[in-house]
This record gives structure tokens, sequence and C-alpha cells, in this order.
């Protein structure tokens, strides 16, 4: 590939990106510019283009900017989109059960389950209020931990894990997490409420500055966390 340079800005045209995006990326050591002088404008090799285009692919998909440091390579590129179509297919098959699921329930049947004798009416009103117990732990530790990662309070984050599992944790990991993701929304304006959904997910929504969040909580039974996952919202 030649060492034609392009612009800055024409290359933001042209891969629907910002200047401050390809600058933060360069910060991180990920992409090089050019400059003919100190205060002329960035400048991009082809071959730096193809790059930054592999980025934003990547940061499409959810990954880090620490996983796409070692994504870079083609072939391991093409191993990283297998493993999230794998994800994808696999969310897909669950809401597709889901929905038959919902499709298989008969009106008379469902009206005679929940109308049934006083005791299993009981035994759902005992139920009902687990769930909303649940709910509620839900709401309350996953707006902790999102408050503690805000405040840059990892030694907190952690120790809202089960025990068993702090042991694998590191603060380094978390100052990752913001470095490569909530540094690139602004400034944090406020944090809105927890909302839980199925399979023990609970999610919240940073309203930021620039761009708001979506950090997505799974937790098992026992409410001890498995993954965090952080989505951008672009405005």
């Amino acid at each position: 590939m030649s060492d034609t340079f392009i612009p800055i800005s024409a290359v933001c045209k042209k891969l629907h990106t910002t200047s401050r995006t390809l600058r933060f990326y360069e910060e991180k050591g990920l992409i090089i510019s050019d400059r003919i002088t100190e205060h002329a404008p960035r400048r991009y090799r082809e071959s730096e283009v193809v790059k930054i285009h592999k980025i934003l692919l990547l940061r499409s998909l959810d990954l880090s900017l620490t996983d796409i440091k070692e994504l870079l390579d083609e072939k391991d590129i093409l191993q990283a989109l297998k493993k999230r179509k794998r994800q994808l297919v696999h969310q897909i098959e669950k809401d597709t059960e889901l929905i038959n699921r919902l499709e298989s329930v008969d009106h008379t049947s469902f009206q005679s389950h929940i109308t049934d004798t006083n005791e299993n009416s009981t035994i759902a009103s005992i139920n009902s209020d687990e769930e909303l117990k649940q709910i509620q732990e839900m709401k309350e530790i996953s707006y902790q931990m999102t408050t503690h990662l805000i405040n840059k309070e990892y030694n907190s984050v952690i120790s809202l894990f089960a025990e068993e599992l702090r042991g694998y944790l590191s603060i380094d990991f978390f100052k990752s997490m913001w470095e490569s993701t909530l540094i690139e929304s602004g400034e944090v304006i406020n944090i809105l409420e927890a909302v839980p959904s199925k399979d023990y997910i609970a999610s919240v929504l940073i309203h930021c500055s620039i761009t708001d969040l979506l950090l997505k909580y799974q937790l098992d039974q026992n409410f001890y966390f498995i993954t965090i996952a952080i989505n951008t919202i672009e405005l």
C-alpha cells in the first residue's frame, strides 16, 4: 500500500467518526498520525486508515480498547467476529424460546391457574413477594456498583463481588475499564435507576455530557456478579 497521506477531516468523513475519537485512539497508542509541522493538522497513511476502520468495527461489537490492541491482526479479528456471532445466536435462541413459551399460553388455562384455590393463591403471593424482594436487591446492588465505578472506588467495586470471586479480580482491571470506555463519555451528569430484566440481568444508564453508557450486570441466583458489559449510546 502506498504512503499517500489523508487529512484527518477526510478520514472522519469517510469513516463517519470524529477527530476527537481519532485523537483518543492515538493517545492510547492504537494509531499513529503524521504532521508536517507541530501545529499542522493530523494526517494518516492509507494503511493507518485501514487500521482505524478495523478499530471502529471492533468498537461497534462492544470490544474494549484493551482487547482491540490484541486483535488488530486480521486472523484474530475474524475469530472475534465469529465469537460475537455465536453470542448473538445464543441470545436469539433464548429469546425465541421465550416467545414460543408466551405464544403457547392459553388464555383460559392461564385464568384458571391464577384463580385456583386459596392455597395456590397464597403460594403465588409469596412467590410474588420473593420476586419483588429479589428485584429490589438487584436494583440496589447494581446501582451501588455503578456509583463506585464512576467514583473510581475500585476496592468498593471488588467488595460487592462474592468472596470466592475477589481473588480473580484486580484494581487494574477496573481502571482499564474506566480508561478504555468511561473516559470517552465526557462528564457524568447523573446515574439513572437500575432496571432489572430476565435472567438476573440489571441495566443502569449513565447520562453523560458526550456519550450515554448502558451498564449491564449479569448475576447468579445468589447475586454474585458474573460479568459486567458496557455499551456506549451515541447521543
